[in-house]
């Protein structure tokens, strides 16, 4: 049970983790498979940190103007 709680926290899917399951249950090493899961896990991972950073800054720089702004403008109520 640990196994698939661990897994499913890294990504895998249900289909995935019976596939290791049945290499270990055949008596073979699941590894390379599995590092090729990993690979594209790490991957896909690196493309969301990006997509957050780059939503991150532009977040940034829209707080910048309006701070511009506040101090130009008369505040209205929200």
């Amino acid at each position: 049970m640990r196994f698939i709680l661990q897994a499913k926290q890294l990504g895998f899917r249900l289909d995935e983790m019976r596939r290791i399951l049945r290499f270990i249950d055949e008596g073979c090493s699941p590894c390379p498979w599995v590092l090729e899961l990993v690979q594209a896990q790490l991957h896909l991972i690196a493309r969301q940190v990006a997509a957050l950073e780059a939503t991150r800054t532009r977040l940034q720089q829209l707080a910048a103007l309006c701070l511009l702004f506040l101090g130009a403008r008369p505040r209205c109520a929200p």
